[in-house]
């Protein structure tokens, strides 16, 4: 068994797994993917587990908390299970590659709370206007292979 730290990823909904294969792979990390169900694209790869809870509400995210080392890093967009797992002090990033931390998620939180209540006093209703560029598919891999990469080697080297 390996005393390196291991990749572990909120895979159901996560657009971005051959890129977190790839770089983990460079720094020699072994990667758990928890998910609902199978992933085919991952069976029999090495150094790479497809670990599938049951479809219960948060089955994954208590998996990966009850599983995560100290140390260990995970991704995902789930800004409840990042606040739980750094309560372990498990490296989360999201799923742009960026590194959470405490208090940047106590605000996201924040906001993602007063927006849903905003939602629901309009009767859930939104313009759908996002301002701002759109950026490419492509833009959006490169910049998070980039900032993942980032977000590894800051924590291991």
């Amino acid at each position: 068994m390996s005393d390196l730290p291991v990749v572990w990823v909120d895979a159901d909904a996560c657009p971005f797994k051959e890129e977190i294969i790839s770089i983990a792979k460079s720094f020699k990390l072994n990667i758990n993917f928890v998910s609902n169900t199978p992933i085919k694209s991952l069976s029999g790869r090495k150094g790479i587990e497809n670990l599938v809870t049951t479809a219960d509400f948060d089955a994954v995210d208590h998996f990966m908390v009850e599983n995560a080392n100290l140390a260990d890093f995970a991704v995902t967009r789930d800004l409840e299970l990042a606040k739980r797992l750094l309560e372990k002090k498990v490296h989360v990033c999201g799923f742009l590659g960026k590194a959470y931390d405490k208090a940047q998620l106590a605000e996201a939180i924040g906001n993602r709370n007063l927006h849903t209540l905003m939602r629901e006093e309009q009767g859930g209703f939104s313009d759908g206007a996002k301002k701002g560029k759109q950026v490419s598919k492509q833009e959006k891999i490169s910049s998070f292979k980039n900032q993942f990469h980032n977000f590894l080697k800051k924590r291991l080297i």
